[in-house]
């Protein structure tokens, strides 16, 4: 009989920390896409206005989506009825997420924003 040996490889590279860098420059937003504890914050969603942004460095769209869905559940509101079913839900703020064009990535260059890879967007 023949035993066999799990190996493992743990030489999984680290994970880049994300470098946020807050947006003075004047940039056409992207268009919202269609479908997509305590402590110091991570991200400064609390101080953004509507349609102010912040840039991500070394994180894309996709690794967004967990804290833009708790930074759009913080700021929804739902009424309920008597018997506990949601009838109307608010949302008081909201904010998506869009990757760097080509265009911003220039227009960020020589700024502490350069190198951004997703920009996250206060609409609401």
């Amino acid at each position: 009989m023949t035993s066999k040996t799990k190996t493992t490889n743990s030489t999984k590279p680290a994970a880049a920390e994300p470098v946020v860098a807050a947006g003075t420059i004047e940039i056409t937003l992207p268009s919202k896409p269609t479908r997509s504890g305590g402590g110091k914050a991570k991200y400064p969603f609390d101080t953004l206005e509507v349609g102010q942004y912040f840039a991500v460095l070394n994180k894309t769209r996709r690794e967004m989506t967990g804290p833009l869905a708790s930074a759009n559940k913080r700021y929804r509101s739902e009424l309920k009825n008597e018997a506990g079913q949601t009838v109307n839900t608010t949302q008081e703020r909201e904010f998506y997420a869009a990757d760097v064009d080509a265009a911003t990535a220039a227009a960020f260059a020589g700024t502490p924003l350069e190198g951004a890879t997703v920009l996250l967007i206060r609409s609401k």
